[in-house]
C-alpha cells in the first residue's frame, strides 16, 4: 500500500465506544463481525465516491489499560488511501467514520453508542508497515493470559486486508 499510494495513505484507529463490561465483552466477542462490516461499509463508501479501496488492519489489545481495569478492551488500527485521487481532499471525514463506525457497533449492541473519541484519523508520514508493525507485536501477555481464561474474548484472526491486497501479495 506504501508502495502503491506515497504519502496517501491514512492511518485509522476504532476503539471501543463502550464503556461498561458488559458491552465491551459484547464487542470483544463480536469483533470480527464487526471488522468486517465496517470494511464492507468503507468499501462501499469508496465505490459510491469512485475511488479504489485498499486497506490492512491489525488488532490489538492494549497490555496498560487491561492492568488497570482488569478489562480486556480490543481496537482496531488499520491504514488504507485517505485523499481522492490526484487531490489533497480526504476521501471522508474523521466524522463520516465516526458515524459508520457507529452504524456498525449498533449492529452489535443497538444501544446509543458514545462515539466521541472512538475514531482517529491521521495521514502515514512515514512508514504504512511501521505503524502496523508495532501493533501486531503488541499485547501477547494479555492474549495468552485472556486465551487460556475466556477464550471467547480472543479474536479468531488479528489482521485483515482488501482483497486487492492480498490478490498482490500471492503475485
Amino acid at each position: 500500500l506504501h508502495r502503491a499510494y506515497p504519502r496517501r495513505l491514512g492511518f485509522y484507529t476504532l476503539t471501543c465506544p463502550y464503556t461498561d463490561v458488559e458491552s465491551i465483552y459484547l464487542f470483544n466477542q463480536n469483533i470480527n463481525y464487526i471488522v468486517r462490516s465496517y470494511f464492507e461499509e468503507l468499501k462501499r463508501e469508496y465505490r459510491r465516491l469512485s475511488v479504489p479501496w485498499s486497506y490492512v488492519s491489525v488488532l490489538e489489545y492494549q497490555d496498560s489499560r487491561y492492568d488497570e481495569s482488569g478489562v480486556p478492551v480490543l481496537h482496531i488500527h488499520y491504514v488504507a488511501p485517505c485523499y481522492h485521487p490526484g487531490t489533497w481532499e480526504f476521501v471522508l471525514s474523521a466524522d463520516a467514520l465516526r458515524s459508520l463506525w457507529g452504524q456498525v457497533c449498533r449492529r452489535v449492541l443497538p444501544s446509543r453508542v458514545p462515539l466521541g473519541a472512538s475514531v482517529d484519523a491521521q495521514v502515514v508520514k512515514t512508514s504504512a508497515a511501521n505503524y502496523l508493525a508495532k501493533y501486531l507485536g503488541k499485547g501477547g501477555r494479555t492474549v495468552a493470559y485472556l486465551a487460556s481464561l475466556c477464550p471467547d474474548q480472543v479474536p479468531r484472526q488479528w489482521w485483515s486486508m482488501s482483497r486487492n491486497v492480498r490478490d498482490s501479495i500471492k503475485q
